[in-house]
């Protein structure tokens, strides 16, 4: 099979159609020994001028559109052949599938990564704003924590929709105690801790990994903060 491209050759330019053809032909066997032209096809005209073998039906415009051979089997036709084009289809299948998991994957840890910096950031300002809490009994104690963990719970509960625990602890503890008995700590500290789970965002992990969060596949997220405790003075 041979195709033959010539663009401004001078000696060409008068040609036209079958002339151009039997030229080549003449040529080749020339050059090259015996042959037979079976099939040809001469595409410098707008519209393709087509040589026939004699008892070759002429094709259709549409046919040549899609630049296909007449009087030749399948595989020696110009252009893709039907398996050329279902492996072309099945390669580019694969490749979007390919392209979607690595998305997805990349998103999901993504959006994962952030929730747990969003956590840590949240028990950062439950540390931070427990350490400045004015509402304190004997010995400095804080006696209510409930409005510093639905601080936290309501900063977390903006990034994801996971159930968290939160837990406030003074270091050393001033529960219970009363003045003389208060405990005294050069570096007296708050402690913030927050443990649940974070659902992931799509759900590609296979059934057996990750932790259940309330019908979702995640992850179980422990974080802590500290913070030197402003309100404890001394006595």
């Amino acid at each position: 099979y041979l195709t033959v491209v010539s663009s401004g050759a001078p000696e060409l330019e008068a040609l036209r159609g079958g002339d151009i053809v039997e030229l080549m032909a003449r040529e080749l066997t020339g050059r090259l020994g015996e042959a037979e032209l079976l099939w040809s096809r001469v595409s410098r005209e707008p519209q393709a001028t087509i040589a026939l073998r004699p008892g070759v039906r002429r094709p259709h415009p549409g046919e040549l559109s899609l630049g296909l051979g007449v009087g030749l089997p399948d595989e020696y036709a110009m252009g893709k052949t039907r398996s050329e084009r279902g492996q072309a289809l099945i390669e580019t299948a694969i490749s979007i599938l390919l392209f979607l998991g690595v998305t997805l994957a990349l998103v999901t840890f993504g959006h994962a990564f952030m929730v747990v910096n969003m956590i840590t950031h949240a028990a950062r300002d439950g540390a931070r704003l427990a350490a400045t809490w004015p509402y304190r009994g004997a010995c400095n104690a804080i006696t209510n924590y409930d409005s510093i963990k639905s601080t936290v719970q309501a900063e977390i509960a903006t990034v994801t929709g996971g159930s968290f625990q939160v837990n406030v602890d003074q270091v050393p503890s001033q529960n219970g105690l009363t003045p003389p008995n208060c405990v005294n700590s050069t570096t007296p500290q708050v402690k913030v801790t927050v443990t649940g789970c974070v659902p992931y965002i799509f759900p590609i992990l296979p059934s057996n990994l990750g932790k259940d969060c309330n019908g979702q596949k995640g992850f179980t997220v422990n974080r802590v903060a500290y913070f030197h405790d402003e309100g404890v003075r001394p006595n």
